[in-house]
């Protein structure tokens, strides 16, 4: 059965939930109270995904799990780069928020990591950082980031770059031609 909550449409395989994303479905309304005039299909313009959020501040790693989650996006978090790419390695991720300047691991070096590894390179990687230096910000494209946001980050501008970005890492050529909300 697929049902829509919000913004968000769900499939229950048993009693698991996946969030439907990354395309234009339909969702069958499970009951339309027996009646035939009444339509039960409605096409959904659903773009949410399972998102990553690398930042070593637990104040913006909190700050930007609420925005990305009143949008309806899943989100799991890691402090630095080396846990993010354990996080990557086992689960399924559509794409990554990682910080510039982290300890233990920096967001330049996760993000080479994961361009470096096939299995993690198509994952959209949008850049945060509280350095608005275009060198920086040069750099991190230059090496495969889709876009490079300075922080603190303005909510709308976060949520279309994720929007595009996950239209952009979506092997359904549907999802590419999305119309924003």
């Amino acid at each position: 059965a697929i049902r829509r909550y919000g913004d968000t449409a769900i499939r229950r395989y048993g009693d698991t939930a996946i969030p439907l994303r990354c395309s234009i479905f339909v969702y069958i309304e499970c009951s339309v109270r027996n009646r035939p005039d009444i339509p039960i299909a409605q096409t959904v313009d659903n773009t949410c995904g399972h998102i990553l959020i690398v930042e070593d501040d637990a104040v913006v790693r909190v700050m930007l799990a609420a925005q990305l989650q009143s949008a309806g996006h899943t989100v799991s978090n890691a402090k630095h780069g080396k846990e993010a790419l354990e996080i990557l390695q086992c689960t399924e991720i559509d794409l990554v928020l990682l910080d510039l300047w982290m300890p233990e691991m920096g967001g330049l070096e996760t993000l080479r990591s994961m361009k470096a590894d096939p299995t993690l390179t198509d994952i959209p990687v949008i850049m945060v950082s509280g350095v608005s230096d275009l060198a920086h910000a040069s750099e991190c494209i230059e090496h495969g980031a889709e876009d490079y946001l300075c922080k603190p980050v303005d909510e709308d501008e976060l949520l279309a770059c994720v929007r595009e970005s996950l239209a952009l890492g979506c092997n359904d050529p549907e999802c590419r031609s999305l119309p924003p909300p």
